[in-house]
């Protein structure tokens, strides 16, 4: 199983975070810590031995909204 994770901050809507694998949207766990949001969930199994993006999309409570991401190595 190949899990991802990170943490948003404790001002953004849990329910506008959307994740996305290679523009595949990908099912996430939300669990409030003291630190905000800990988001995780599990890379497509037909992913392997490819670079992929993991892209972020969330709004904030003061409409801010804003997008990130990474590239990742899958094996």
């Amino acid at each position: 199983m190949r899990r991802f994770s990170f943490f948003a901050s404790p001002n953004t809507y849990a329910e506008s975070i959307q994740v996305t694998v290679k523009g595949r949207p990908v099912e996430v766990t939300q669990t409030v810590q003291n630190k905000g949001l800990l988001i995780s969930g599990q890379l497509p199994a037909e992913l392997s031995k490819e670079f992929a993006r993991i892209v972020i999309n969330a709004e904030s409570v003061n409409r801010c909204k804003a997008d990130a991401g990474w590239l990742v190595e899958i094996q």
